[in-house]
């Protein structure tokens, strides 16, 4: 039944001559790494603590998930399941790991669907992201690399996620020194899916050639890389709030200078920094250690430069001050002051 819809969405690509093509394969990005990073930093830096910190520990926790599903079930790529099955031309090169469930619905209703789900918000704004959410998830369909099952298993695990965090946090307000445990667990339990991709056994099927249908060591990647961003988020930030207690409080000036300044450091540290990381760390450890150092550069390095920098700033004179001067005598009776630089 699955691919059977697969095939119906692929006949409509074809009859409509691909004249939805290009802006699902935009909408497909909303989902995809780079994206959804930018969103949460500006959530983390500049929105709302309590907010952002819901938002970042669902989508830790919804990645961590995702890897133990996808190398639990070991489901194939719908185009390995069937032949018949073509996907979009360029969609295939970023479907990684096993199929089940979908990474990037995964990633769209973690930080676009949880927000919806948070206690403070508008139901016009509610309805406007899960509409976000199923455009993400519509487009894995249409683009032919995931299943409907994939899609629909994402977004539901995501949502229970989504709801058990939104009690801890309220919990972790109520009850601030529970955060150490929050950490603990986390880096646990991120410790563990490591463990797991690395021993578990895998399937291994051939074509008619011979030819190993799907690599298991590849497939582990994702997980790995999930495992990291939970090792970096809970690492981060219990250190940050431990230590560092960074508030996303400032001027509009402020917090769009943090946007701006922290999304270019953000840059800096998916590319040339994972580059270098990539040359000196071996794998499977590089897929580990790339994400958790991303993942501590948002929620820990970052905060704290704006901290530091933000202090410093409000602690030099002002540019101008109001000094009184002795004036005359009648002026001064009148109580007047001069402003000088």
């Amino acid at each position: 039944m699955d691919i059977e819809y697969l095939l119906f969405l692929q006949n409509l690509r074809t009859l409509t001559g691909g004249l939805f093509d290009e802006m699902l394969s935009k909408i497909t990005t909303f989902g995809e790494s780079l994206m959804v990073m930018i969103v949460l930093c500006i959530l983390y830096w500049c929105i709302e603590n309590s907010f952002a910190t819901f938002v970042m520990m669902t989508y830790s926790l919804n990645r961590l998930a995702n890897g133990f599903l996808k190398i639990t079930f070991c489901v194939y790529r719908p185009w390995i399941r069937d032949a018949r099955i073509q996907p979009l031309k360029g969609a295939m090169e970023k479907a990684t790991g096993y199929s089940f469930p979908s990474g990037h619905t995964t990633n769209a209703m973690s930080v676009y669907g949880s927000p919806a789900l948070w206690r403070k918000v508008s139901w016009f704004l509610r309805i406007s992201l899960f509409l976000m959410v199923g455009l993400v998830g519509l487009s894995r369909n249409w683009l032919g690399v995931h299943t409907p099952q994939d899609v629909i298993v994402a977004i539901a695990t995501c949502a229970v996620m989504a709801l058990a965090v939104r009690f801890l946090t309220s919990l972790l307000e109520k009850h601030p020194t529970l955060d150490i445990w929050f950490a603990l667990i986390g880096i646990a339990v991120s410790i563990a899916l490591i463990a797991y991709a690395a021993l578990k056994s895998y399937p291994i099927d051939y074509d008619a050639s011979g030819k190993v249908l799907v690599d298991p060591a590849k497939m582990a990647q994702d997980s790995y890389k999930n495992a990291g961003i939970g090792l970096g988020f809970f690492i981060g930030w219990i250190i940050e709030r431990r230590f560092v207690g960074f508030s996303c409080e400032g001027t509009i000036q402020q917090r769009m200078g943090r946007a701006v300044i922290g999304i270019i450091g953000l840059f800096f540290v998916l590319y040339p920094v994972t580059a270098g990381l990539d040359l000196v760390v071996p794998s499977p450890a590089r897929h580990v250690v790339t994400r958790a150092v991303q993942m501590i550069y948002v929620v820990l390095i970052a905060p704290w430069l704006f901290k530091l920098f933000e202090r410093q700033g409000s602690e030099l004179p002002a540019a101008n001050v109001v000094v009184e001067v002795p004036v005359a005598n009648e002026a001064k009776a009148q109580g007047r002051h001069f402003r000088t630089a």
